[in-house]
């Protein structure tokens, strides 16, 4: 089974806090692990959505932000996502001063609002992913000529 590791070590690795060997810790002591293998759709999450949802959960799969609790959260922003394009389909079919547009159009901004807040707790939006620092690729495994073998980087060759 695999398990993210604990939040305090990312906070650790990835954030911009300077934190102390006590803070980290404590942390540790009080988070849980969860497993990231079993992210599952909710029940409510009807089939033809499933694929979507499969996507999302592959595409964090590096990152390890996600887990098995998440499923529901990622569901209800599929749904809310959904039911935005379509209502925004039936609107562009109306006139402005027809009848019932206004109502319908409190509806999708409900659902668009819905989505946006969603999206924000799960990192799907640019300003949450940019909070996010990816690990740099490892730089290390360029090709070292004889030298830089035998003595490193001592000879400051880099």
């Amino acid at each position: 089974m695999a398990q993210i590791s604990f939040p305090s070590q990312y906070a650790k690795e990835h954030g911009s806090k300077n934190w102390t060997k006590a803070e980290l810790k404590e942390k540790e002591e009080s988070e849980v692990i969860l497993d990231d293998e079993q992210i599952e759709p909710s029940s409510f999450l009807p089939e033809e959505h499933h694929e979507r949802f499969h996507w999302f959960v592959n595409e964090f799969a590096e990152m390890g932000i996600l887990n098995n609790v998440d499923g529901d959260a990622l569901s209800r922003y599929i749904m809310a996502d959904f039911n935005y394009w379509k209502v925004n389909d039936v609107l562009e079919q109306m006139d402005v001063a027809e009848e019932g547009y206004s109502r319908l159009s409190n509806v999708q901004n409900r659902f668009f609002n819905q989505a946006i807040s969603l999206s924000k707790e799960l990192g799907l939006t640019m300003a949450a992913r940019g909070k996010l620092k990816r690990e740099k690729e490892d730089e290390t495994e360029k090709e070292q000529s004889p030298e830089e073998k035998l003595f490193g980087n001592a000879l400051g060759l880099n």
